[in-house]
This record gives structure tokens, C-alpha cells and sequence, in this order.
């Protein structure tokens, strides 16, 4: 077609829009489908027997592909049960579900039993309005039929809506109606397990089935029980036995309330329970101190119970048990624990050297008993066990993932002609070899794999089972994997694979419903996007879309849920949402946009188009939302009933940390207020805050006003000290409005080791002189904990650091490695002269956190000084040490670098570890890329992925002489890199030059990152709207005055993560019409009070502009 034809359309189009485009706040609007189309189905008639209001798309689309005795059968009710259970099992569950309420009373028993399987695949709406439209008796008497079959958790909750509607309110049920409803009471919501009834609640709590509950049903289950037992602080043994599995899931000031000697009775119960929170685990071994004694005289007896609860001590708790009698009777015990500490198995490593002697001596049998400890044995110590000890315990060795790289190169150097006669010639290696080294093969770096035979990988088990390997090693393991038919072929590969092979893959190949969660995790955004994309190309060339939707599928799919743009949710079908929005708020990294545009469907298919019209939701509808009803607008969250109301309480608190990404702060302040006129629609007269309320308020309480504030009782602040500590993801202002409300009723002076480890984050918002105030022996007895605490600053650390040298001493010379280690981030706080001073022995333990740590110059440059000391001269240090060096490397001169660069680009593994290493100056950066280009001649020669930063010492030439698909390739990294916007210009223009801007993907677009910002305003006025918010929300603040080159109608429809992203410095670039755009996409954004520049693109309508946009492109380019 010509560019004057292609421009035609375009006007044609331009003109027929001009006057009647309705632009969406993100380039779209939900189609729910025109159901007035319904006459156009031909010989179905009036279809009588169907409700509009439940009419969905699917449906239609549905009863369009029937038979046409089906569909003649449907034509009224009485034929329809005139069918056959075959022909009637052939009818699509979404049509049962647009049935009119009078229709699907005419169904029987015998039929609703028949067709019971087929409700596995169906979307929870259509659950609801089947069952609780067709007869009671049908529904009562399908029961024993449908407890058979397995159903999502969303599902469930339309059999629980059924169900009530057919025998009444929760608080009315009785033991056998429980009985009768069986396992599907996992539908109902938080609050409706709330209101068991006292008079049965024992009755029945032992046959529900509280291990499948969720969180916040479990908090339903408590209330109850705190209605039928009173306080938690009075609870027996015998009803906390009857918890079972729930007791789990008891939040934290609960836990605390517990009585010493009901915990000790039910410790060997709770052993062996799973998904304890490390701060749970820490109260009921506190109690278990006061039960027991200290802990140095617990005996093996009492150790053998509480065995998977014993990383719950403090560091300083547990290195008080007695290791000289553990060690000849319960050593399997304690090393048994999978969720020890590294800190904790260094007390263990240490006890066994004191008493088992030096490593060299240890038997076969004793390395078998020391377990998991052997990972705290530095790898100089592992080196010099005994030979033939280490032969024998061979394949205990391979079994275990634990060890860290240098560890397990060590062993495999010393290991690998145990297992393969050839040592490490990899290429004569077969995949049994491979199998054969097991987790040890994590030792193989700096492209040792590269001589591995292509389709080696492939049947190597056990080592694609696993998903810990560094990138370069990914890269190489999928090179000789051969090639890639299926995502699930690769399984803990997976990881690795390049966002251009996933996007040459059929949808098919692309099945992630099999990946663990743990593989999944470990996605990055841009493959996430480009599975998604996948998943769009899918339906799109679908005949039957709506089944990629199903609610047994859509749970599957995980964390590719991350990847869906806005405009695909707002396609789904809308019989879908209620699941999907299920199943969306079980992905941690959901964005905001994300979740409120599945809200709104979820909203638009429950028929709410007004805040008021929230005041019929249900405490089971709240709970369909899950957390994501943070979502919710106040004004809605104001209309909710007092039941919706206390569900959504829960659901919020089940957001954790994600409260503070899934809504802005000004909001949080809004819903605060709100949550507190919520607790008090239930009592009237709340004359405090107590426990239980605080721990529904969960992150909530840090957006408190003053006046609720101060209604927080005492009680509930020192019971509530492990909650507020395990909020890692509050903010500095957020820690410091925790630390004012403990100030009030704690006396810092008498604080105890317990108390410190208890306020975790809070420490971080405690003044100098607050911490000054604390015991130096508390503040030392807990280090190892305060060192896990992140965000911890300069100041504070010195300041805790410099107690803790009161009780150890001040000769930092004399400190072991262990002890070195235990500090963690307060390693921070020695001083360069502590640093210089650490013995060459201790340094060989703490020399992969000091390579991590946050130094100033003057320390890094200490920590380098005490590295020559221990290894000689740089020069001479392997590439596989230099990597473990990291941060300190930056203090080195541009010419010290230098030399080492042919050392750093031998590894790969060296080379990506440095190259994510923050603060190297452009004098370093550009003396490394000098003795690259020296080494191998062209910078093609030596351009990866793995140049990470250094990649910023590359010149604008160099970038624009380089292959283009090795740009490609490296271009998730080169959107990471600071580089000047020269340096962007040259890469951005490589990527313009081979593809239109116009036809950019959402994978694309993701993966370019910071290099947009080089993009000019032409270009940037030509990415396509609806690809935008593929741009992640920290890349924002990055882009400089990209989002000044927008038009209107392209900021309009950015996500609202990205819109409250921009900084004070981007708003003030926007034009008038610009931040109108801007807070008209988004009720909660204001422009900055900067006054806008009235320089800016014209404000034409945004179809408008976007047809001229592409016409001029096509006619003048």
C-alpha cells in the first residue's frame, strides 16, 4: 500500500472519530460485549429463559457454536431438562450461568449431581448464580457430590454465597450444618468464621478444615474462639491444640498474650507444624525460657521437641545451649533445622571445632553428623578436611545447595575425580557426570561450562532442577541445553532464558502453570512482560479465548499475571475478574495500575457504578477481593455495611508491605481515619486501642492522626513490639511514628537483649540519643539480630557499633571472623583503623560481606589494605577472589585497576559481579574499557551482558559501532546502566534506526529502561499509549524530561505507580495542559505547586493527535 493510501485510512479514520472517540484514562475501556445482539442468534427465539443482567460475551459467543438441537433446547426451560445428562454435559458452564432464576428452578436433584463435575473449570460468578438460583434441595442434596471434586479457593466462595442465601447467617448454623457444608466452608470470608456461634464452635472446629485456610480466615477462626474461650492470654492447652494447623497464622500480639505454660504443653505439636514467621518462632522460645530455664540447661529431651523451632533463639539464646552434650546425642536435632541462620551455624561450626578439634581430624561420620554447619566452614577449612573423609560423604556433599560459590568450587576441585576419572576436561563429560557432581556444580565458573557438549544440560536433572546459578552461568547451562522446545523443559533454567527466545516461542512452549513459585521468583520484569505478550498473541488467534481464563487456569499462571498490560485486563471476560483478581492479589510485584483496573472490572461485573452501590457488598464479596480492596476509593471504602467493613480490615492488613506500594501515602492517611470510624461501627464507645485492634490495623497504625494515637493502650503497644519490628517495608517517617508510640510506656535504660531483638525496624527510627540510652550488654546480646536490619544509617550505626566495642573491646584485632560476621550491616560502623587491624585469619570470614558492605572511601580503602595483607599482592589473586572483593575494588586508583582487568574479563562470573558493583568514578570506568580495548582489540570482542556499569566507560563511537544484535542482546543491562545521555542518544538511536518507534512492544519498551530518556520528542510522541505502562515505576524518576516530550494524551494514560514516580524536578517541566492530563488519569495526583512551563506539544484531542502522529510519520519518514 502506498504512503498517500495508508494516509487515506488514516483520515478516514480521523474523521469518522473525530466526534464520538471516548478516550480511556490508559488507551482503553472495558467491552463487556453488546448484549443487545442477543436477536441476532437466530432460531434461540425471545431466550426467555436467560437473565440479561448475566448474559455474558462468553455466553453468546458460546451459544453461537452449539448444535442446533442445543440450541433449539434452549430455547425455554422445560426443554432444556428435557435434554440428556450427555447432551446437556456438552452445554459451557458460562450459559448455566446466564440462566434466569426461574429456568434454573426447575432443575432437580439428579441433574445438578450430574452436572457437578463440570463446575471444576467454572468462574466463581457463574457458581453463584447457579447454585444459589436453582431449588434449595437441589443445591442441599449436589453437596455430598460437589466435597468430592476439587475446587480453587475463589471458587469455593460462590458455593459459600449459595449456601448462605439457602440456610441463613454463619451465626446461625448449627453442627450439622457445618457438617453438611464440608470442606466448602473454605469459602466463606474472615468474618463469617468470625460469628461460629460459642454453642458450637468446639464442635466443630475439629472437622473444619483449618490447615487449607488462608490467613485471614484463620483470623475469622480466632475470633471465634476468643468469643467461646475469652482472651488469648487465658487459652489452655487443649484448645490450643484444637487450632491445629491455624495456630500459624495467630498474629503476633497474640502470640505474645499465649501463656508460658500452654505454649510449653503444645510445643512439640507446634514442632511440627509449618509456616511459622521467624518472629512468631522467637516469642514461643521466649516462653519456652520462662517454662523451661535458660536455655543452657535444656536437655536433648526438650531440645527433640521444639527442633524446628529452634532458629527462633537469639543468636546469643542459642549459642547458650550445651553443644558438648548435643554433640554426642542430638546434633541431627539441631542441624535437622532447615531455617537456621548463618549466624546460628556458625555457632554450631565453632562448637564442633572446640570439641571435635581441628577440621583436618574429623571423620567420615562426623561430617555426616555436622550437616548443614559445614556451610559455615570457610572454604580454606573445608579444603583441608580429611580426603578420604570427604570421598566417603561424597554424595552428601552433592545433595547440598547451601554452599555458597567459593565453597563449592573449593569442594569441587577437591571432589571431582571422586566422580568423574576425567576431572574437570568438561568436554568428554556426559549428562550422568553432570547428575553426578549435583549441587557442587554451582563451583564451575568463569565459563567452565563452555565446554560442556550442546544437549548435555538437557538430561541433566539435577541440575536444571536447581535454580541457584549466578547469570553467566544460566547463559551458558541454556547454551548447551540445545534447543528450547519448552519453557518447562528448562525448569530451574528457566530464569535465564533471553527475552528474544521467549518471544520466538508458540504460547504452547510457553506453560509456565508447572514452574515453582521459587523459579518463578526469579523472572525479571521484561520476561514477564514478553511470556505475557505471548499469552496476548494466544488469544487473539484463539477460537476459544475465554478457556485461557478458566478459574482452574488462571491460578496457574503466577507471577506472568506481572506482565499483563492494563489494556489486556480490561478485555478479560467479565464472568473472569472475580477469579482473576483472586489470583492477582497472590503476585507480591502486582503494579497499582494492575490492581485498580481489575478492581474496576470486578466492580463493573458486580454492577457498581457509584460508591453507594458498594453497601450491598458482602463480607464474602470483600473477601473476593482480597487485599487488593486497598484499591478502593474512600469514599467507597466509607459506603461498605459494618460486615464488609471488619472484612476489609483483614483483607488490607493480608496486603503487608505491598500497602505501602499498592497506594500512596496521602491515601494510607484516608483509609487510616476511615479504618478506625470502621472499628468503632462496631463499638460505639472505643475508649482504646487495644492488642487485637492494633494487629487488624497492621501498617495502617503508622498513618494514624494524633488523636488515634494516643487511644493505643499500653498493653497493646509492648505486645505489639515483633509486629511493628517485622514491618521491613516502612519508611523512615513510618519507623519513627512506632518509635514514639513505644517511648511512651518503655524505659530504654532497662531494656533486655529480648526487648531490643523485638523492636527489629523500629531501631531505625530511634534517636542517637534513644540508643545511647539502651544497655550496652543489650544492644551487644542482640547485634547479630540489629546487623539483618537494612535501611540502618550512617549515624545509627556508628552509634550501635560503638556499644557493642564497650563489651567486646575495642581491639578489633583480637575479634574472631565469626564475631566479625555477626555484626552484619554494622560491620559499617568499624573505623578504617578497626578494619586495617582484623587479623589475616578473621578476614578470610568476613571477606564477602566487607566486599558488600556500605564503606566510605576511607574504609574501603582499609578493607583493600587488609587484603593485600592477607593475599599478596592484587595481581596475583585469582579472578574467582577478586569477584568476592566487589565494593572494596572501588577505592583502587584508575591505573591499580587497570592491571587487573585482564583477571576480571578471563571470569565472566568476575566480570557480572563488578559490573553490578555502585561507585565506580568515570576515570576507573574508562582506564578499564582502555585496557579491555588493549587486550582484545575491539570492544565487539569483548561487549556482553556482563560488562554491566563498566559499560559506562564505553564511548558514543563505541556504542554505535558495535553488531546490532549485540546491543539487542545486552539491552535489559544497558537500561540499567547510568550512562550519560550521549551515551543513551547513541544506544537508543541503534534500536530507532532498526524499528519504529510506532511498533515498539511492551517487552521492548520494559527492557530499554533509563535509554529512553535519548529518545526525542517525535519518537516519543509515537510510542504507542498502551505499551507505556510497561515502563517500570523506579525507572521514572531516571528519565529526565522524557515525560516533558509526552503528549497530554499519552500522560493520561500512565500508570498511577508511574504518575507518583515523577519527581518535583519532571512535573515542573510539564506544560498546563500537560499536568491537567496528568490529574485527570488520577483522582489522587496533584502537579507540584511549581508552576508548570507553558511550553509544551498542542493539546489536540488524543485520537486526534495520535492519527496525525502516525500519518506524518508514515508520509514524511
Amino acid at each position: 500500500m502506498a504512503k498517500w493510501q495508508v494516509c487515506l485510512v488514516f483520515a478516514t479514520l480521523l474523521c469518522g472519530q473525530v466526534g464520538s472517540f471516548l478516550i480511556g484514562d490508559f488507551g482503553g475501556s472495558f467491552n463487556f460485549g453488546d448484549i443487545g445482539n442477543i436477536g441476532d442468534l437466530g432460531n434461540l427465539g425471545d431466550l426467555s429463559t436467560f437473565d440479561p443482567s448475566s448474559f455474558t460475551q462468553s455466553a453468546i459467543n458460546n451459544l453461537k457454536n452449539l448444535p442446533s438441537n442445543l440450541q433449539s433446547a434452549l430455547k425455554n426451560a422445560g426443554s432444556l431438562l428435557k435434554l440428556s445428562l450427555p447432551d446437556l454435559s456438552k452445554i459451557p458452564t458460562d450459559i448455566f450461568g446466564s440462566l434466569s432464576s426461574s429456568a434454573l428452578g426447575q432443575f432437580n436433584a439428579s441433574t445438578v449431581k450430574a452436572l457437578s463435575k463440570k463446575f471444576t473449570s467454572a468462574s466463581t460468578s457463574v457458581i453463584t448464580h447457579f447454585f444459589s438460583n436453582i431449588p434449595k434441595s437441589s443445591f442441599l442434596s449436589s453437596l455430598s457430590s460437589l466435597q468430592k471434586l476439587t475446587f480453587q479457593p475463589s471458587q469455593l466462595k460462590g458455593f459459600a454465597k449459595a449456601y448462605k442465601k439457602a440456610i441463613g447467617d454463619v451465626s446461625q448454623w448449627t453442627k450439622n450444618a457445618f457438617k453438611d457444608f464440608g470442606k466448602l466452608v473454605g469459602g466463606l470470608s474472615s468474618f463469617d468464621l468470625g460469628k461460629i456461634s460459642k454453642d458450637v464452635f468446639d464442635d466443630v472446629l475439629g472437622d473444619l478444615p483449618v490447615g487449607d485456610f488462608s490467613w485471614d480466615q484463620a483470623q475469622g477462626i480466632f475470633k471465634s474462639a476468643k468469643s467461646a474461650w475469652g482472651d488469648a492470654s487465658s487459652w489452655t492447652k487443649d484448645q490450643l491444640k484444637k487450632l491445629k494447623s491455624s495456630a500459624v497464622n495467630l498474629p503476633l500480639p497474640n502470640v505474645a498474650r499465649l501463656s508460658a505454660d500452654a505454649v510449653s504443653s503444645v510445643a512439640d505439636d507446634w514442632n511440627d507444624l509449618i509456616g511459622w514467621s521467624h518472629a512468631q518462632k522467637a516469642i514461643v522460645t521466649n516462653k519456652l525460657k520462662t517454662s523451661w530455664g535458660r536455655v543452657s540447661s535444656w536437655d536433648k529431651g526438650s531440645i527433640k521437641k521444639i527442633s524446628n523451632l529452634l532458629d527462633g533463639l537469639s543468636v546469643q539464646d542459642f549459642s547458650q545451649l550445651d553443644f558438648s552434650k548435643l554433640i554426642s546425642s542430638s546434633l541431627r536435632d539441631v542441624v535437622g533445622n532447615s531455617w537456621l541462620s548463618d549466624k546460628q551455624l556458625d555457632v554450631v561450626a565453632s562448637n564442633l571445632k572446640s570439641n571435635w578439634g581441628s577440621v583436618r581430624q574429623w571423620t567420615a561420620k562426623q561430617i555426616g553428623e555436622a550437616g548443614r554447619s559445614l556451610k559455615a566452614l570457610l572454604p580454606s577449612e573445608l579444603f583441608a578436611l580429611n580426603f578420604s573423609a570427604v570421598k566417603d560423604r561424597f554424595d552428601d556433599f552433592a545433595a547440598d545447595c547451601g554452599f555458597s560459590f567459593p565453597q563449592a568450587n573449593v569442594l569441587l576441585d577437591r571432589l571431582v575425580n571422586v566422580s568423574v576419572p576425567s576431572g574437570k576436561k568438561l568436554s568428554s563429560w556426559s549428562h550422568q557426570n553432570l547428575n553426578g557432581v549435583g549441587c557442587l556444580a554451582r563451583g564451575f565458573v568463569c565459563g567452565e561450562f563452555r565446554q560442556l557438549q550442546t544437549g548435555v544440560v538437557r538430561y541433566a536433572k539435577d541440575i536444571i532442577s536447581n535454580s541457584d546459578w549466578s547469570r553467566p552461568q544460566l547463559k551458558l547451562l541454556i547454551e548447551k541445553f540445545g534447543v528450547v522446545q519448552n519453557l518447562l523443559d528448562l525448569e530451574g533454567l528457566a530464569p535465564g532464558i533471553a527475552r528474544k527466545q521467549i518471544l520466538s516461542l508458540n504460547w504452547d512452549a510457553l506453560s509456565i502453570a508447572n514452574l515453582s513459585s521459587a523459579v518463578l521468583q526469579k523472572f525479571d520484569n521484561a520476561q514477564l512482560i514478553a511470556i505475557a505478550q505471548k499469552a496476548v498473541q494466544f488469544m487473539g488467534s484463539s477460537a476459544d479465548s475465554d478457556d485461557f481464563w478458566r478459574a482452574d487456569k488462571i491460578k496457574s499462571y503466577g507471577r506472568m499475571l506481572r506482565g499483563l498490560s492494563r489494556e489486556t485486563i480490561t478485555k478479560l471476560p467479565q464472568e473472569s475478574f472475580s477469579d482473576f483478581v483472586d489470583a492477582l492479589s497472590g503476585v507480591a510485584d502486582a503494579t497499582q495500575g494492575q490492581i485498580e483496573t481489575a478492581i474496576e472490572g470486578f466492580k463493573m461485573y458486580s454492577n457498581i457504578s457509584k460508591s453507594s452501590d458498594l453497601s450491598r457488598f458482602s463480607a464474602i464479596d470483600i473477601a473476593e477481593m482480597g487485599p487488593l480492596v486497598i484499591s478502593l476509593k474512600v469514599d467507597e471504602l466509607k459506603a461498605l455495611s459494618p460486615e464488609a467493613c471488619q472484612e476489609a480490615l483483614v483483607q488490607i492488613t493480608l496486603a503487608g508491605d505491598n500497602l505501602y506500594r499498592w497506594a500512596s501515602k496521602t491515601k494510607l492517611v484516608s483509609v487510616a481515619k476511615w479504618a478506625v470510624d470502621c472499628l468503632k461501627a462496631v463499638e460505639p464507645i472505643l475508649p482504646s486501642l487495644t492488642a487485637d485492634h492494633v494487629a487488624l490495623l497492621g501498617r495502617l497504625v503508622e498513618f494514624l492522626d494524633q488523636d488515634a494515637s494516643a487511644l493505643i493502650s499500653s498493653d497493646a503497644v509492648t505486645n505489639s513490639l515483633s509486629l511493628w519490628g517485622s514491618f521491613i517495608g516502612a519508611d523512615q517517617q513510618g519507623v519513627e511514628k512506632y518509635a514514639s508510640l513505644v517511648k511512651k510506656y518503655l524505659n530504654f535504660n532497662s531494656l533486655t537483649v529480648q526487648d531490643v531483638i523485638q523492636l527489629g525496624n523500629v531501631i531505625r527510627g530511634l534517636s542517637l540519643s534513644d540508643l545511647e540510652s539502651i544497655p550496652d550488654e543489650a544492644i551487644a546480646g542482640a547485634v547479630s539480630e540489629i546487623g539483618e536490619i537494612s535501611s540502618l544509617d550512617g549515624e545509627r550505626i556508628r552509634t550501635l557499633t560503638a556499644k557493642v566495642k564497650k563489651i567486646w573491646g575495642n581491639d578489633v584485632g583480637n575479634w574472631t571472623g565469626i564475631r566479625l560476621k555477626s555484626l552484619g550491616r554494622l560491620l559499617a560502623g568499624l573505623t578504617s583503623l578497626d578494619i586495617e587491624s582484623i587479623s589475616s585469619d578473621a578476614f578470610e570470614g568476613v571477606v564477602d560481606l566487607l566486599g558488600k558492605s556500605d564503606l566510605t572511601n576511607e574504609q574501603l580503602q582499609a578493607g583493600i589494605t587488609l587484603a593485600k595483607k592477607a593475599w599478596g599482592d592484587l595481581k596475583a589473586v585469582s579472578a574467582k577472589n577478586l569477584r568476592r572483593l566487589r565494593n572494596l575494588l572501588t577505592s583502587l586508583s584508575p591505573n591499580d585497576l587497570g592491571d587487573l582487568v585482564s583477571k576480571v574479563f578471563s571470569c565472566d562470573d568476575t566480570l557480572s559481579d563488578l559490573g553490578q558493583v555502585k561507585g565506580w568514578t568515570s576515570d576507573q570506568l574508562a582506564k578499564v574499557v582502555e585496557k579491555a580495548k588493549a587486550q582484545f582489540g575491539s570492544v565487539d570482542s569483548f561487549f556482553s551482558e556482563n560488562l554491566g556499569a563498566f559499560a559506562e566507560g564505553l564511548a558514543n563511537s563505541d556504542f554505535q559501532s558495535l553488531p546490532y544484535e549485540a546491543i539487542k542482546q545486552a539491552l535489559e543491562v544497558l537500561g540499567k546502566v547510568n550512562m550519560d545521555v550521549g551515551k543513551k542518544d547513541a544506544v537508543i538511536r541503534r534500536l530507532v534506526n532498526q524499528a519504529s518507534v510506532f511498533n515498539w512492544d511492551r517487552s521492548l519498551i520494559n527492557a530499554a529502561g533509563d535509554l529512553l530518556e535519548a529518545l526525542v520528542q517525535d519518537d516519543v510522541q509515537l510510542l504507542p499509549t498502551e505499551n507505556l505502562d510497561a515502563i517500570d515505576a523506579d525507572t521514572v524518576p531516571r528519565l529526565g524530561n522524557f515525560f516533558a516530550k509526552m503528549a497530554p494524551y499519552q500522560l493520561a494514560g500512565l500508570a498511577p505507580e508511574q504518575t507518583r514516580a515523577l519527581s518535583a524536578a519532571q512535573v515542573s517541566g510539564l506544560s498546563a495542559e500537560q499536568c491537567t492530563a496528568l490529574e485527570e488519569s488520577d483522582s489522587e495526583y496533584h502537579c507540584d505547586s511549581a508552576s508548570p512551563t507553558s511550553a509544551g506539544v498542542v493539546n489536540l484531542p488524543a485520537t486526534v493527535f495520535a492519527l496525525f502522529s502516525v500519518a506524518a510519520m508514515l508520509l514524511f519518514n
